[in-house]
């Protein structure tokens, strides 16, 4: 599926813009915005393989505003922007990513900015993560964290800033499983620790 959009549109279920359940998924050079769904994924909901290349997911709102990468999904972002999406449940979900512990995720060359979330702004993280040259900024974790809440599973982040995120439990990252670190920076968070760690192993 290339240079399409979806837009405005609600799902009283999961999935406001896309609900991908089974099979392979690939969206490159397409936005999906201003969707909303009552249950999980404002932008997408998956359970299975779904890559986003050059796309752009913006302004999207549900219990993971935008995209929640459900049972054993596996998820690719490629040089693709999750910005501005709002994670409307008081429950604990990312306002951009939400994971599930049996998911896989790999985000390249990719921004997470102006997200919000009560719980994590940017990520909230369960299963396995790689993250290279990418942006985590300018996220708002409320009460939670505003960058990324690393839950359960394994997060590698390389080449990577993670800069002028909010909130309360830690502004960039908290970790309570096992994450490494490699050439990256995390600062300037605008409130709370830039960095925290609560369990796991952070490296």
């Amino acid at each position: 599926i290339s240079f399409n959009r979806a837009i405005s549109t609600t799902s009283v279920g999961l999935g406001g813009g896309v609900y991908h359940g089974a099979g392979v998924m690939t969206i490159a050079d397409s936005t999906v915005a201003s969707n909303t769904a009552s249950s999980e994924g404002g932008g997408f909901f998956s359970t299975a393989m779904l890559t986003l290349d050059n796309t752009t997911v913006r302004g999207n709102a549900g219990a993971a505003g935008g995209i929640r990468n459900s049972d054993s999904g596996r998820l690719t972002l490629n040089n693709s922007q999750i910005i501005s999406n709002i994670n409307t449940s008081a429950g604990f979900y990312g306002g951009g990513l939400d994971s599930a512990s049996t998911s896989h995720n790999t985000i390249y060359a990719s921004v997470f900015a102006g997200n919000t979330s009560g719980a994590a702004g940017a990520i909230y993280a369960e299963g396995i993560y790689t993250i290279t040259n990418s942006v985590i900024r300018d996220n708002s974790g409320g009460g939670g964290v505003g960058g990324i809440r690393v839950v359960s599973g394994a997060m590698t982040i390389t080449n990577t800033t993670i800069s002028g995120n909010s909130g309360t439990t830690a502004g960039g990252l908290y970790a309570a499983s096992n994450v490494n670190l490699n050439n990256t920076i995390i600062a300037n968070s605008v409130s709370g620790v830039d960095c925290s760690r609560t369990s796991g192993t952070l490296n």
